[in-house]
């Protein structure tokens, strides 16, 4: 017994040799119905595929701007201390224009003179009362101050502030404002009294370096005469930085 595929209705003998291939109860061509519902079918299986491709491609998509994105977040993250491996190299190199590429030197200039100044007014502070000339001298001193602040903020300068040597230190050696750029090998340099087997250091050398805060950023090591200095960095853009600032030694 025959059954039509649309209605389930189940053809009798006599039906089925009268029917002509259609359903006597819903009138509906048994090969037309059964061709649609196969293109019905291919269809499905076809948008099925399709979605599941264009599923399987944005997943991938997804990684590979995921991936994107955090390589960029790495990089972000580590550009300062990219910033100084590249100031390290460039001192090793004495390329003193890849340096000052790294070096805001108003700002640092400026930095330097105020915390210079700032301990000439608290020794004022201290010494007015007993001492009648304190304050003029101290009027004197200020006036220096920039000269000298001048002086050692140069390429050379710095490299040599970087190698652990004092700011007056690094001014003689450099010999004055300019200056030629510090060796990192061999022996260091005999411009002022100092053990000539004693090799040159390296800039940063022994430094710890990390984030004060999201835009600033910190190198801190010891200076040749033991005392602790910092070398401070501020972000300018997204991944980029430059030395702004440099805190000195505590008076003792």
């Amino acid at each position: 017994m025959k059954q039509c595929p649309a209605c389930n209705y189940e053809l009798t003998f006599d039906e089925q040799s009268k029917s002509d291939g259609k359903c006597p109860q819903c009138d509906i061509y048994f090969a037309k119905y059964l061709a649609r519902q196969s293109q019905a079918e291919a269809a499905a299986k076809g948008t099925a595929a399709r979605k599941a491709t264009e599923k399987k491609s944005s997943g991938k998509l997804v990684y590979v701007v995921g991936a994107a994105l955090i390589a960029g977040l790495g990089y972000v993250a580590a550009s300062p201390f990219l910033v100084v491996h590249s100031i390290q190299s460039a001192v090793e190199r004495r390329d003193a224009d890849a340096l000052s590429s790294h070096v805001d030197y108003p700002a640092f200039r400026q930095n330097m003179k105020d915390q210079v100044n700032a301990r000439i007014m608290a020794d004022v502070a201290t010494e007015l009362e007993g001492n009648a000339f304190a304050a003029f001298g101290a009027a004197i001193a200020s006036k220096l101050v920039d000269s000298v602040v001048d002086a050692v903020v140069t390429p050379a300068g710095i490299a040599r502030m970087m190698q652990g040597e004092k700011p007056t230190t690094a001014v003689i050696k450099a010999g004055g404002s300019g200056g030629e750029m510090p060796s990192t090998e061999g022996p260091q340099d005999s411009g002022v009294p100092s053990d000539p087997t004693q090799p040159a250091k390296k800039p940063f050398e022994d430094a710890s370096m990390g984030y004060q805060s999201l835009n600033r950023f910190a190198v801190t090591f010891t200076d040749d005469s033991g005392e602790e200095v910092s070398f401070i960095f501020y972000r300018h853009g997204l991944a980029d930085w430059l030395l702004t600032d440099m805190t000195l030694p505590l008076p003792r």
